[in-house]
Protein backbone atom coordinates (compact mmCIF):
# COMPACT_ATOMS: atom_id res chain seq x y z
CA UNK A 1 0.00 0.00 0.00
CA UNK A 2 2.96 2.36 0.44
CA UNK A 3 4.41 4.15 -2.65
CA UNK A 4 6.43 6.83 -4.39
CA UNK A 5 6.80 9.98 -5.87
CA UNK A 6 5.12 10.28 -9.40
CA UNK A 7 7.33 9.66 -12.24
CA UNK A 8 9.28 6.69 -11.48
CA UNK A 9 9.35 4.10 -13.47
CA UNK A 10 6.50 2.09 -14.39
CA UNK A 11 7.11 -2.11 -14.34
CA UNK A 12 5.74 -3.28 -18.04
CA UNK A 13 6.41 -6.39 -17.75
CA UNK A 14 4.69 -9.69 -16.80
CA UNK A 15 1.84 -8.56 -15.17
CA UNK A 16 -0.78 -9.60 -17.61
CA UNK A 17 -0.57 -13.27 -16.30
CA UNK A 18 -1.20 -11.81 -12.67
CA UNK A 19 -4.02 -10.19 -12.94
CA UNK A 20 -5.80 -12.75 -15.12
CA UNK A 21 -4.57 -15.32 -12.19
CA UNK A 22 -6.46 -12.86 -9.62
CA UNK A 23 -9.09 -13.04 -11.67
CA UNK A 24 -9.54 -16.02 -12.45
CA UNK A 25 -8.83 -17.39 -8.00
CA UNK A 26 -11.46 -14.50 -7.15
CA UNK A 27 -14.37 -16.13 -9.67
CA UNK A 28 -13.81 -19.87 -8.55
CA UNK A 29 -13.64 -18.47 -4.88
CA UNK A 30 -16.61 -16.24 -5.16
CA UNK A 31 -18.57 -19.11 -7.08
CA UNK A 32 -17.67 -22.07 -4.48
CA UNK A 33 -19.76 -19.64 -2.18
CA UNK A 34 -22.78 -18.92 -4.29
CA UNK A 35 -21.38 -15.10 -6.11
CA UNK A 36 -21.63 -14.75 -9.67
CA UNK A 37 -19.62 -12.14 -11.90
CA UNK A 38 -21.14 -9.22 -12.70
CA UNK A 39 -19.60 -6.14 -14.67
CA UNK A 40 -20.91 -2.45 -14.40
CA UNK A 41 -20.00 0.20 -17.61
CA UNK A 42 -18.74 3.30 -16.04
CA UNK A 43 -18.35 4.76 -18.98
CA UNK A 44 -14.79 5.15 -19.49
CA UNK A 45 -13.79 2.35 -17.09
CA UNK A 46 -15.61 -1.44 -16.44
CA UNK A 47 -15.42 -2.13 -13.28
CA UNK A 48 -15.92 -5.86 -12.19
CA UNK A 49 -18.13 -6.93 -9.13
CA UNK A 50 -19.47 -10.26 -7.45
CA UNK A 51 -23.03 -11.00 -6.46
CA UNK A 52 -24.66 -13.19 -4.41
CA UNK A 53 -27.55 -13.98 -6.33
CA UNK A 54 -30.00 -12.35 -4.47
CA UNK A 55 -32.87 -9.49 -4.39
CA UNK A 56 -34.44 -7.30 -2.19
CA UNK A 57 -34.51 -2.91 -1.40
CA UNK A 58 -31.93 -3.42 0.31
CA UNK A 59 -28.27 -4.26 -0.97
CA UNK A 60 -25.06 -4.43 0.84
CA UNK A 61 -21.94 -3.56 -1.57
CA UNK A 62 -18.30 -4.74 0.22
CA UNK A 63 -15.56 -2.01 -1.84
CA UNK A 64 -12.06 -3.22 -2.58
CA UNK A 65 -9.25 -1.64 -1.43
CA UNK A 66 -6.34 -0.32 -3.53
CA UNK A 67 -5.37 -3.35 -4.77
CA UNK A 68 -1.70 -3.11 -5.49
CA UNK A 69 -0.99 0.79 -6.61
CA UNK A 70 3.23 0.30 -6.66
CA UNK A 71 5.01 -2.56 -6.59
CA UNK A 72 7.50 -0.92 -3.92
CA UNK A 73 8.24 2.46 -2.64
CA UNK A 74 10.05 3.25 -5.98
CA UNK A 75 8.26 1.80 -8.22
CA UNK A 76 4.55 2.59 -9.50
CA UNK A 77 2.46 -1.14 -10.26
CA UNK A 78 1.09 -1.82 -14.37
CA UNK A 79 -1.94 -3.02 -12.73
CA UNK A 80 -3.75 -1.84 -9.52
CA UNK A 81 -5.55 -5.67 -9.08
CA UNK A 82 -5.44 -7.11 -5.36
CA UNK A 83 -3.45 -10.31 -4.91
CA UNK A 84 -6.06 -11.53 -2.50
CA UNK A 85 -9.30 -8.93 -2.13
CA UNK A 86 -9.66 -9.02 1.18
CA UNK A 87 -13.30 -7.53 0.44
CA UNK A 88 -14.37 -10.05 -1.42
CA UNK A 89 -13.43 -12.69 1.56
CA UNK A 90 -15.54 -10.05 3.77
CA UNK A 91 -18.53 -9.86 0.94
CA UNK A 92 -18.83 -14.07 1.00
CA UNK A 93 -19.56 -14.41 4.99
CA UNK A 94 -22.29 -11.45 5.02
CA UNK A 95 -25.68 -13.11 5.44
CA UNK A 96 -27.52 -10.73 3.83
CA UNK A 97 -29.66 -11.56 0.35
CA UNK A 98 -28.69 -8.49 -2.16
CA UNK A 99 -24.75 -8.62 -1.48
CA UNK A 100 -22.49 -7.33 -4.27
CA UNK A 101 -18.75 -7.02 -3.79
CA UNK A 102 -17.00 -4.16 -6.04
CA UNK A 103 -13.46 -4.08 -7.46
CA UNK A 104 -12.36 -0.79 -8.64
CA UNK A 105 -11.55 1.06 -11.67
CA UNK A 106 -8.66 -0.67 -13.46
CA UNK A 107 -8.98 -3.71 -11.16
CA UNK A 108 -9.40 -6.74 -12.67
CA UNK A 109 -8.43 -6.33 -15.84
CA UNK A 110 -5.56 -5.34 -18.22
CA UNK A 111 -4.00 -3.89 -21.60
CA UNK A 112 -3.94 -6.75 -22.96
CA UNK A 113 -8.51 -6.35 -22.81
CA UNK A 114 -8.63 -2.79 -24.33
CA UNK A 115 -12.62 -3.49 -24.28
CA UNK A 116 -12.48 -3.35 -20.50
CA UNK A 117 -8.94 -1.74 -19.96
CA UNK A 118 -10.48 1.90 -21.66
CA UNK A 119 -8.98 4.83 -20.24
CA UNK A 120 -6.59 3.09 -17.20
CA UNK A 121 -3.93 5.04 -16.24
CA UNK A 122 -0.82 4.77 -13.32
CA UNK A 123 -2.89 8.19 -11.93
CA UNK A 124 -6.00 6.11 -11.34
CA UNK A 125 -4.69 3.91 -8.71
CA UNK A 126 -1.71 6.16 -7.85
CA UNK A 127 -2.19 9.91 -6.54
CA UNK A 128 -5.82 9.91 -7.93
CA UNK A 129 -7.15 6.85 -6.45
CA UNK A 130 -9.75 8.73 -4.39
CA UNK A 131 -9.89 11.39 -7.38
CA UNK A 132 -13.33 12.97 -8.66
CA UNK A 133 -13.55 10.91 -11.80
CA UNK A 134 -12.96 7.48 -9.89
CA UNK A 135 -16.25 8.52 -7.16
CA UNK A 136 -18.59 9.39 -10.72
CA UNK A 137 -16.88 5.76 -11.87
CA UNK A 138 -18.01 3.64 -8.78
CA UNK A 139 -21.11 5.89 -8.03
CA UNK A 140 -22.31 4.80 -12.03
CA UNK A 141 -22.17 1.21 -10.69
CA UNK A 142 -23.55 1.63 -8.05
CA UNK A 143 -26.64 3.07 -10.26
CA UNK A 144 -26.25 0.35 -12.35
CA UNK A 145 -26.65 -2.48 -9.29
CA UNK A 146 -29.40 -0.73 -7.83
CA UNK A 147 -31.39 -1.27 -10.96
CA UNK A 148 -30.03 -4.60 -11.67
CA UNK A 149 -30.58 -6.23 -8.28
CA UNK A 150 -34.00 -4.38 -7.52
CA UNK A 151 -32.89 -2.35 -4.70
CA UNK A 152 -33.63 0.94 -3.14
CA UNK A 153 -31.15 1.46 -0.83
CA UNK A 154 -27.04 1.23 0.12
CA UNK A 155 -25.41 0.08 2.56
CA UNK A 156 -21.60 0.60 2.03
CA UNK A 157 -18.82 -1.50 3.44
CA UNK A 158 -15.30 -0.62 2.12
CA UNK A 159 -12.00 -2.29 3.22
CA UNK A 160 -8.84 -0.11 3.39
CA UNK A 161 -8.93 1.99 0.77
CA UNK A 162 -12.43 0.93 -0.08
CA UNK A 163 -13.22 2.39 3.30
CA UNK A 164 -12.19 5.89 2.01
CA UNK A 165 -14.19 5.49 -1.38
CA UNK A 166 -17.26 4.24 0.69
CA UNK A 167 -17.21 7.21 2.63
CA UNK A 168 -16.80 9.71 -0.39
CA UNK A 169 -19.53 7.83 -1.96
CA UNK A 170 -21.76 7.61 1.21
CA UNK A 171 -21.03 11.74 1.03
CA UNK A 172 -21.92 12.48 -2.51
CA UNK A 173 -25.17 10.01 -2.98
CA UNK A 174 -28.46 10.20 -0.93
CA UNK A 175 -29.68 6.74 -1.18
CA UNK A 176 -26.93 5.17 1.64
CA UNK A 177 -29.22 3.91 4.48
CA UNK A 178 -25.43 2.83 6.39
CA UNK A 179 -21.98 3.14 6.32
CA UNK A 180 -18.82 0.53 7.75
CA UNK A 181 -15.80 1.29 7.13
CA UNK A 182 -12.68 -1.50 8.15
CA UNK A 183 -9.09 -0.49 8.61
CA UNK A 184 -10.16 2.75 6.70
CA UNK A 185 -7.76 5.02 5.23
CA UNK A 186 -10.41 8.01 6.11
CA UNK A 187 -7.83 11.25 6.17
CA UNK A 188 -5.21 10.20 3.52
CA UNK A 189 -3.06 13.48 4.24
CA UNK A 190 -2.42 12.60 7.48
CA UNK A 191 -1.92 8.77 6.29
CA UNK A 192 0.37 10.16 4.10
CA UNK A 193 2.56 12.15 6.13
CA UNK A 194 2.78 9.48 8.89
CA UNK A 195 4.42 6.98 6.14
CA UNK A 196 6.62 10.23 4.48
CA UNK A 197 5.35 9.03 1.33
CA UNK A 198 3.81 11.47 -1.87
CA UNK A 199 0.55 13.16 -0.73
CA UNK A 200 -2.63 11.75 -3.17
CA UNK A 201 -3.08 15.31 -4.76
CA UNK A 202 -4.86 14.28 -7.08
CA UNK A 203 -7.73 12.87 -4.60
CA UNK A 204 -10.62 14.00 -2.66
CA UNK A 205 -9.88 13.34 1.18
CA UNK A 206 -12.69 11.87 3.42
CA UNK A 207 -12.03 14.12 6.05
CA UNK A 208 -13.44 16.90 4.28
CA UNK A 209 -16.57 14.87 3.14
CA UNK A 210 -17.18 14.39 7.23
CA UNK A 211 -19.85 16.68 7.48
CA UNK A 212 -21.61 15.35 4.73
CA UNK A 213 -22.03 12.31 6.85
CA UNK A 214 -23.00 12.91 10.35
CA UNK A 215 -26.63 11.80 9.51
CA UNK A 216 -25.91 8.29 8.50
CA UNK A 217 -25.86 5.43 10.39
CA UNK A 218 -21.77 4.38 10.46
CA UNK A 219 -19.52 1.81 12.06
CA UNK A 220 -15.94 2.27 11.58
CA UNK A 221 -13.80 -0.43 12.54
CA UNK A 222 -9.94 0.05 13.66
CA UNK A 223 -7.75 -2.45 14.39
CA UNK A 224 -5.20 -1.06 17.32
CA UNK A 225 -2.07 -3.22 15.86
CA UNK A 226 -2.24 -1.42 12.37
CA UNK A 227 0.74 -0.54 11.03
CA UNK A 228 -0.42 0.44 7.56
CA UNK A 229 -3.61 2.54 9.01
CA UNK A 230 -2.62 3.58 12.43
CA UNK A 231 -5.50 4.57 14.72
CA UNK A 232 -3.78 7.78 15.16
CA UNK A 233 -4.45 8.78 11.33
CA UNK A 234 -7.91 9.13 11.35
CA UNK A 235 -8.38 10.92 14.43
CA UNK A 236 -9.10 14.01 12.18
CA UNK A 237 -12.12 12.65 10.73
CA UNK A 238 -13.55 11.53 13.80
CA UNK A 239 -13.15 15.23 15.07
CA UNK A 240 -14.87 16.71 11.97
CA UNK A 241 -17.74 14.30 12.44
CA UNK A 242 -18.00 15.78 15.93
CA UNK A 243 -20.77 14.70 18.21
CA UNK A 244 -22.32 12.94 15.56
CA UNK A 245 -25.46 11.11 16.40
CA UNK A 246 -24.77 8.31 14.34
CA UNK A 247 -21.53 7.19 14.53
CA UNK A 248 -19.98 4.28 16.42
CA UNK A 249 -16.46 3.44 16.50
CA UNK A 250 -14.70 0.16 17.45
CA UNK A 251 -11.34 -0.42 18.05
CA UNK A 252 -10.25 -4.35 17.75
CA UNK A 253 -7.32 -5.48 20.07
CA UNK A 254 -4.56 -7.37 18.31
CA UNK A 255 -6.13 -6.58 15.09
CA UNK A 256 -3.69 -5.38 11.76
CA UNK A 257 -4.77 -4.35 8.24
CA UNK A 258 -5.40 -6.96 5.82
CA UNK A 259 -6.48 -10.93 6.19
CA UNK A 260 -6.83 -10.78 9.72
CA UNK A 261 -10.34 -9.21 9.41
CA UNK A 262 -11.30 -12.31 7.72
CA UNK A 263 -11.84 -14.43 10.40
CA UNK A 264 -13.89 -12.23 13.09
CA UNK A 265 -15.79 -10.81 10.37
CA UNK A 266 -19.01 -12.88 11.01
CA UNK A 267 -19.05 -12.25 14.84
CA UNK A 268 -18.04 -7.92 14.25
CA UNK A 269 -20.83 -8.41 11.46
CA UNK A 270 -23.27 -8.42 14.99
CA UNK A 271 -22.31 -4.84 15.79
CA UNK A 272 -25.02 -3.95 12.46
CA UNK A 273 -27.47 -4.95 14.68
CA UNK A 274 -26.47 -1.26 16.34
CA UNK A 275 -26.53 0.59 13.54
CA UNK A 276 -28.42 3.79 14.30
CA UNK A 277 -28.62 7.24 15.29
CA UNK A 278 -28.37 8.19 19.41
CA UNK A 279 -29.09 11.20 21.06
CA UNK A 280 -25.72 10.67 22.44
CA UNK A 281 -22.20 11.63 21.53
CA UNK A 282 -20.17 9.09 19.41
CA UNK A 283 -19.56 5.64 20.94
CA UNK A 284 -16.26 3.85 21.45
CA UNK A 285 -16.34 0.55 21.79
CA UNK A 286 -12.91 -2.01 22.22
CA UNK A 287 -13.48 -5.85 21.02
CA UNK A 288 -13.55 -8.12 22.76
CA UNK A 289 -15.35 -6.19 25.49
Amino acid sequence: MLFAAAGLALVLAGCGARWERSLSDARRFAADRGFTQVRFDAGDYLITGFHSQGRGDDLVVYIQGDGRPYLSRATVSPNPTPDFPVALALAVQDPAPNVLYLGRPCQFTGPEQPDSWRECAPVDWTLGRYGPQMISAMSRALDQALRRFGARRLHLVGHSGGGAMAALLAASRNDVASLITVAADLDHQAWTRHHGVTPLADSLNPVDAAPALRAIPQIHFCGEQDAIVPPATTAAFFHALGNAPCLQIVNVSGMGHGRDWIGPWRTLLGHRSALACFPDPARIRIFPE
